[in-house]
């Protein structure tokens, strides 16, 4: 989901699903926001889902689940 991508104000905006004083709010933000800022937080959001979401990552995190399900461990 989204909160996984974004951290809020350090790569992006979050607001409550159908919370639309907030989400106006934040797009009023955006809007108003220097380039610079903008730029800052779409390279800080390509970074973070790079480093988390690599398929080396990913593998490693579902062979973890394969085993601990062979194991009993998950329910």
């Amino acid at each position: 989901g989204i909160p996984e991508l974004v951290e809020d104000g350090v790569c992006g905006r979050l607001v409550a699903a159908g919370a639309v004083e907030p989400l106006a709010e934040a797009m009023d933000e955006l809007l108003q926001a220097p380039t610079e800022q903008l730029a800052e937080w779409g390279a800080k959001g390509a970074r973070r889902t790079a480093q988390r979401h690599r398929a080396a990552t990913e593998a490693a995190r579902l062979a973890e689940l394969i085993e601990a399900s062979a194991a009993g461990r998950l329910h």
